[in-house]
């Protein structure tokens, strides 16, 4: 193993007794310079020694995250939710944020991160816009002077994957990327390091993608280097 690379944890789902992570997570960390590794559903004590041996935090997509973590009720369209997987997403984020770690949010990842931060969520976009977001391709109009303006220009084309979305934006999230019915697509954070989108750039082999691993992995790589 070259040590010289960032480690990046990547958390995952848990379904009929395994735990689930699409290689396609891997194989774009590994592409971008980082050595991905799984984070199964560990107990909250266990979280602060883990998240010291690595140096990047991926929240991967997954189920629904359950709404009463953001004072809401179930939609009939919500899908069943994952306890254990909100625990341990929840204490994963918190102690990255303390550690001031590098967080880069993927689908339910970064809704998970708005959650976490007091934001909500449109629990089922067909219902809420009459659109629908479920295994498509479609338009994503980013605004000017941020990370993703810089990787992807104006505008480009993402897949899409998801019946969720940010409603009311956490604290210190900034949208930065809309598709054309208002769904929001991207954020950045206060702090550079920590950003999410709402597609699947880690299913995409474009520039777009690229460049997004890219800069979460440089982030990784620069927070390993400072800790010496």
């Amino acid at each position: 193993m070259d040590m010289m690379k960032p480690i990046i944890a990547i958390s995952c789902s848990f379904d009929e007794k395994q735990f689930r992570m699409n290689d396609t997570y891997t194989g774009a960390v590994e592409r971008a310079g980082g050595i991905p590794v799984i984070v199964p559903y560990i107990a909250d004590e266990d979280v602060p020694g883990v998240l010291n041996m690595v140096d990047g935090l991926l929240l991967s997509g997954g189920m629904d995250v359950d709404p009463k973590h953001y004072n809401d009720e179930a939609h009939p369209k919500t899908e069943a939710t994952t306890p254990e997987r909100d625990r341990v997403e929840f204490a994963l984020f918190e102690e990255a944020c303390r550690l001031n770690m590098p967080i880069f949010g993927i689908c339910r990842g970064i809704q998970m991160i708005n959650v976490a931060l007091g934001g909500s969520l449109i629990q089922d976009i067909p219902d809420a816009v009459g659109t629908v977001h479920t295994k498509v391709d479609h338009p994503v109009t980013v605004e000017e002077g941020n990370y993703l303006y810089e990787i992807a220009g104006k505008s480009f084309i993402s897949n899409s994957s998801h019946h969720q979305s940010i409603k009311e934006p956490g604290k210190g999230l900034t949208p930065i990327a809309w598709t054309e019915d208002g769904i929001i697509e991207a954020v950045k954070h206060e702090r550079d390091d920590l950003f999410g989108v709402q597609w699947h750039p880690e299913r995409m082999e474009c520039e777009v993608s690229d460049g997004l691993f890219k800069r979460f992995v440089a982030f990784a790589k620069a927070y390993k280097d400072a800790k010496g």
